[in-house]
């Protein structure tokens, strides 16, 4: 152990010469290494400011209304295959939904009298998708909130 801290102690001067590298012609900082510097930093202002752009647009897209972003979110949640999505998708055309999504909270659009003109094949595939979204629910769809009672306005000056 003494070896040790004597080796430590011989190389005090190295130490102390260290910081001799920052003192006089070693101090001063030539044209080429400024360029470096500079370009190092504004390297780095470049990527600051695409990381920015960057976040700000992943922000904006996650604000917007896609509806049909909702309706491949939910047909993934219920596990739909891709020939039920595809016939959910014909359906919601037929239906002329504005909010495809709507699909999943009516069951009345799945109804097997709706399509009594299409293939005994589709109907069987209809039923059996609104058996498998509808399970243990009846055959009306969501209510919409009650709207606000109607006020009797008295007209200015009545008392």
């Amino acid at each position: 152990m003494t070896g040790a801290y004597f080796g430590v102690l011989a190389t005090r001067d190295q130490w102390e010469r260290l910081g001799d590298r920052f003192s006089g012609e070693a101090a001063e900082l030539s044209a080429t290494e400024a360029w470096g510097v500079a370009l190092v930093c504004i390297g780095l202002l470049g990527v600051l400011a695409l990381l920015s752009l960057l976040a700000r647009v992943q922000s904006r897209r996650s604000r917007k209304n896609r509806p049909l972003a909702l309706l491949r979110e939910l047909c993934r949640a219920h596990r739909l295959s891709h020939a039920d999505r595809q016939l959910l998708a014909q359906v919601v055309e037929e239906c002329g939904l504005i909010c495809p999504a709507e699909i999943f909270v009516r069951p009345d659009l799945l109804a097997p009298d709706r399509y009594g003109s299409a293939p005994a094949a589709v109907r069987t595939r209809i039923a059996g998708l609104r058996q498998r979204l509808f399970e243990g629910r009846d055959d009306q769809p969501l209510a919409s909130p009650p709207s606000a009672p109607e006020v009797e306005h008295a007209p200015a000056g009545a008392a």
